[in-house]
């Protein structure tokens, strides 16, 4: 695959260290040129608190049913390689992200220095 992968997370805090989780994550793809191609997204469910819902404007009852991580943590890895991912804060979303697969001892290869900050 080619193209670009804008990627955005939404979690229950602001630092992975502090046992944050992700419980939303999109990918809007993009082909060479810019034009929209496809998306995809999923609700995950942190099993704990989910935070400040002013922020994110998730609730309980939105996360209740839905998988954890581990069930779309394939999916998303093969939605993501061969593509160059842009996200508005890379270091944040790469950082949740490489959390939740460390949680799984899986290395994801995503940082700051192979995606793009938009």
């Amino acid at each position: 695959m080619t193209g670009y992968a804008v990627v955005d997370v939404e979690t229950t805090g602001i630092t992975p260290a502090s046992h944050h989780r992700v419980m939303e994550v999109a990918v809007v793809y993009l082909d060479e040129s810019g034009s929209t191609v496809g998306e995809w997204s999923t609700l995950i469910n942190p099993r704990r608190d989910l935070g400040p819902g002013h922020i994110h404007r998730i609730r309980a009852c939105d996360v209740r049913k839905a998988p954890e991580f581990e069930y779309v943590a394939g999916e998303l890895i093969a939605l993501l390689t061969g593509r160059v991912v842009v996200a508005r804060n890379i270091s944040f979303d790469a950082r949740f992200l490489g959390a939740e697969y460390a949680r799984l001892n899986v290395q994801v290869p995503l940082s700051t220095d192979t995606g793009l900050a938009r």
